[in-house]
């Protein structure tokens, strides 16, 4: 979208970061392996891909357990994505570039202080700080990055939590219009309070007024609340609903909007429109 090029691909390895969850194994460590993380992640994919065909694409109630394994599938999804690591990993950086500035600041004019931290670095490490000097703490010598493991490991610390959030929510799948469909793209979850002024006003999933949206297909969109309405869960997306959906994943974009044709029907003039507004624009500005 940022340069406005049309690109027609398999779906494999489209938008795709190789080694993206890879981690660092610790010396001695049998059982574990780099690749631990896409497993686990693979393993959610796999599991939730079976509800997905068996009872999604049928139309079927799902159990207690299905929801919460594909809870848990949304949940990830919720962290899977470059911009957000990079927005979390901006957010640990500032704290850890606050608390060196304190510790620097402390350091030079409490000289006991100084001295009880350097001595306890080396019990724990067994180096010898004797020659350290508080100037050495200075934090405008040195970049403060949270770790990309660390970020990686903070990301999905509580997708489990999230997960049982979701699965006592309210879910409708809805199908697109005859002559319609949905479009997807690469950060697919996405959470808004419809009834706040501000875009970034959410107040996390325990708001009572927030919607998760989510493209499942072409043709299916999973829409996710804390309000109970009438019409079961399988139900026909509105003209209106079909927008307001399609319109949610340019809000949540970020590099790539997705969909499986290029030619668009008269039904789905609004989306082409969409496209050739943002895809004009700096990506800074899409919302």
């Amino acid at each position: 979208m940022n340069k406005g090029e049309w690109r027609t691909q398999a779906l494999h390895n489209t938008a795709v970061r190789r080694d993206y969850y890879s981690v660092t194994v610790p010396k001695g460590r049998t059982d574990l392996s780099p690749d631990e993380m896409e497993k686990w992640l693979g393993q959610i994919e796999s599991e939730s891909a079976q509800i997905l065909t068996n009872k999604i694409d049928r139309q079927k109630s799902l159990g207690k357990d299905e929801r919460l394994i594909l809870g848990l599938f949304i949940a990830t999804l919720r962290m899977r994505n470059p911009f957000t690591r990079e927005r979390i990993g901006e957010f640990i950086s500032k704290i850890g570039e606050q608390i060196a500035a304190m510790i620097y600041h402390r350091s030079i004019k409490d000289a006991d202080y100084f001295r009880q931290m350097t001595e306890k670095l080396q019990r724990d490490t067994g180096e010898d700080f004797s020659d350290m000097t508080p100037e050495v703490l200075n934090p405008t010598k040195y970049d403060v990055k949270a770790d990309d493991e660390y970020v990686m490991g903070l990301s999905f610390t509580h997708v489990l939590k999230i997960a049982r959030i979701l699965a006592t929510m309210q879910w409708v799948v809805y199908r697109a219009p005859d002559g319609a469909r949905f479009l997807s793209c690469d950060n697919p979850y996405f959470e808004i309070n419809p009834l706040s002024r501000s875009f970034y006003d959410r107040a996390g999933l325990f708001n009572p007024n927030i919607e998760v949206t989510l493209p499942l297909s072409s043709t299916q969109f999973l829409f996710i609340s804390h309000q109970k309405t009438k019409g079961g869960m399988y139900r026909l997306a509105t003209p209106q609903q079909w927008k307001t959906l399609n319109y949610r994943v340019f809000l949540s974009m970020r590099d790539f909007i997705v969909t499986h044709s290029r030619d668009f029907t008269p039904n789905e003039q609004q989306l082409l429109e969409w496209i050739n507004r943002v895809a004009k624009a700096p990506s800074s500005n899409h919302r």
